[in-house]
C-alpha cells in the first residue's frame, strides 16, 4: 500500500490450514514453517515485498517468528543474498521491542478496497499472494 505521502507499507502474513505457524515446541519452534518459508516461491515473494517498501507491518507473533529465525541468517556469511537482504528487518524489530515503541499504523485510516495483484504457488503447496489497495 502506498499512501499520499509516498510511504509504501508491506506486510507478510503466515498461516497454515490448521491455524498453527509453529511446531510442537511452541512459538519459537519454526520447524513446521521454515521448509515452506525458504522455498524459491517464498524467497521471491519476500524480496518483492521488501524492495521499495518504506514500512513493514507485522503482528506480534510474526515479529517474534522473524526475531527467532532471521538474525542467524543475517550473521551467516554463506546465506543467499536475497535472504540476507530480508534479514535486517529483525534488527529493526529488536530495536522496537527494546524501546516498547512501535507505531500503530492502522488507527484512523479510511476504509480501503483491495485487489489481487499477484499470486504464485510453490512446489510444497505454499502460496505467495500480493494484494494492493485499489484507488
Amino acid at each position: 500500500m502506498t499512501d499520499a505521502a509516498g510511504r509504501t507499507v508491506t506486510a507478510n502474513l503466515a498461516l497454515s490450514l490448521d491455524g498453527r505457524c509453529n511446531g510442537p515446541g511452541g512459538p519459537g519452534d519454526l520447524g513446521a514453517i521454515v521448509p515452506c518459508a525458504t522455498t524459491e516461491t517464498a524467497r521471491d515473494h519476500l524480496t518483492g515485498i521488501r524492495e521499495g517498501a518504506t514500512t513493514a507491518l507485522r503482528g506480534r507473533v510474526n515479529a517474534e517468528g522473524v526475531l527467532g529465525y532471521w538474525p542467524s541468517v543475517a550473521a551467516d556469511e554463506n546465506a543467499d543474498p536475497p535472504d540476507r537482504g530480508y534479514a535486517p528487518t529483525a534488527d529493526i524489530l529488536t530495536e522496537l521491542k527494546a524501546s516498547g515503541n512501535g507505531n500503530r499504523l492502522f488507527d484512523g485510516l479510511p476504509a480501503s478496497t483491495w485487489g489481487l495483484a499477484h499470486h504464485e504457488a510453490g512446489e510444497l503447496g505454499e502460496l505467495a499472494v500480493t494484494y494492493d489497495r485499489i484507488r
